[in-house]
């Protein structure tokens, strides 16, 4: 007479802190150490990812909705083993343009923008600013959204 010996899986999750840009790959993978089938259950902040039953998980254009913490149960027909979670944080990198102007303290500019500067008629108001620094550094918080912004201070009387 046999005896087939079972030991629950034993896990490690390779890595515990992912940081990706936006919309870039990210996989996560777990090792175990088990002589019997194996069947894996990926979860995301405790719930369950439809499809996700493999022991690689990947996301392939990471978005907000995938930032949490990942786990994996991993089973055998001698029980179950879940990882310690592995938190998933993006990061969004953005460039901003901006204005240094030099003009006396107090006094007024008026801060405009063109998407074409073949065009001396197609300028458009952004903002008027009071200067409260010389220089003063100004930052066009929308400029991501525009690869092509062109910008002129124009003083004010």
């Amino acid at each position: 007479m046999s005896f087939l010996h079972l030991m629950i899986p034993f896990l490690l999750l390779l890595n515990r802190i992912f940081l990706s840009y936006t919309r870039s790959a990210v996989t996560f993978q777990v090792a175990v150490e088990s002589k019997a089938a194996l069947t894996y259950q990926w979860k995301l902040n405790g719930n369950k990812l439809d499809g996700a039953n493999q022991p690689k998980l990947n996301i392939p254009n990471a978005q907000a909705v995938n930032v949490g913490d990942y786990t994996v149960e991993v089973q055998n027909m001698a029980g179950s083993e879940t990882t310690l979670a592995a938190y998933l944080g993006l990061l969004d990198l953005n460039m901003f343009a901006g204005l240094i102007i030099q003009a006396p303290i107090g006094s007024k500019c008026l801060i405009e923008y063109t998407t074409d500067l073949k065009q001396q008629t197609g300028w458009q108001t952004l903002t008027t600013i009071n200067i409260p620094s010389n220089p003063y550094i100004y930052i066009d918080s929308e400029s991501p959204k525009w690869p092509k912004r062109f910008y002129r201070a124009i003083p004010l009387q």
